[in-house]
């Protein structure tokens, strides 16, 4: 009885971990980690156009990078894997504020940092979002900086990385936008 007991626990265990799912990253690589159901309420329509606007106004981390570009990410894998086409998902992000930080190539981003830290010695490395943004950027991902955030830190287009275009300000930019159907991500 006790073998028989234990062969059932067993069998039960081997059905439940082939059952359990991992986290992934199906088309934006090492970042936007998730969790593909198959069997919820809600999945992405691959009918539908998905318009989405985001606007990075802060410089919290998530992963390594950036964490509304690492939601970016996420939103990206999650929408691909449930079968939304790339031509059908268009994603805009506008980096103002203390967020202005990833718009930036590596040298701009570490004269940056340096204004930021108390210690103005500390080795500051590389911008660490670069990497995600060119992925995301391949996979139809637009990125603009807010011109009035530049201005006011003394940036010029020079300073952006090669994933981010200038514009007036995120104002502007999110405004636009909206009015022309994308919809207002939270960060």
């Amino acid at each position: 009885m006790k073998k028989l007991m234990l062969s059932a626990a067993i069998a039960a265990a081997s059905i439940g971990a082939a059952q359990a799912q991992s986290w992934e990253t199906p088309v934006i690589k090492g970042y936007g980690k998730i969790m593909d159901y198959k069997d919820v309420a809600v999945r992405p329509d691959p009918k539908l156009d998905y318009k989405l606007v985001y606007g990075i106004h802060d410089d919290k981390m998530k992963g390594g990078v950036n964490a509304t570009l690492w939601s970016i990410a996420r939103n990206v894998n999650l929408l691909r894997a449930g079968g939304v086409p790339k031509d059908k998902i268009h994603i805009v992000a506008v980096f103002y504020g203390p967020g202005i930080g990833p718009a930036l190539g590596n040298e701009a981003f570490k004269a940056l940092a340096k204004g930021k830290d108390k210690d103005k010695d500390k080795d500051v490395g590389d911008n660490p979002n670069l990497g995600l943004m060119k992925q995301l950027s391949e996979n139809g991902v637009e990125f603009y900086a807010c011109g009035q955030t530049m201005a006011s830190k003394k940036l010029t287009a020079a300073d952006l990385n090669a994933y981010t275009k200038k514009s007036l300000s995120a104002q502007v930019v999110l405004a636009n936008y909206q009015l022309n159907g994308y919809a207002l991500m939270a960060n």
